[in-house]
């Protein structure tokens, strides 16, 4: 068997992760869909760069505890609002029911 293979099969199952005690939060948190969601899409990562050799200190990417750190970063980021807070300070307020708005 190649080394390859060997690190593919190192790879743990998505519910084996899911179970862990550190994707327990998260699960509460984000529910369970998202969370699978992301799971995979983490797994995935490190199937694209076993393929590609770039994986070096992989005990230690697959230890649950910093699978749950990468997952909960990527599903933070996934959640985050697109819109930031602003403050208007021309002193015109717009309303688009009020007609037309003065220009300033």
């Amino acid at each position: 068997m190649s080394p390859t293979s060997d690190l593919f099969r190192r790879l743990p199952a998505v519910d084996a992760l899911l179970g862990e005690e550190p994707f327990a939060p998260l699960r509460e948190r984000y529910g369970r869909p998202l969370l699978l969601q992301a799971i995979r899409s983490d797994l995935d990562a490190l199937r694209e760069a076993i393929a590609r050799g770039a994986v070096e200190d992989l005990d230690e990417r697959l230890r649950p505890e910093a699978c749950a750190e990468r997952v909960a970063r990527a599903l933070a980021e996934a959640t985050r609002p697109a819109y930031a807070r602003v403050l208007n300070a021309t002193g015109v307020i717009l309303h688009t029911g009020l007609g037309r708005a003065p220009i300033a």
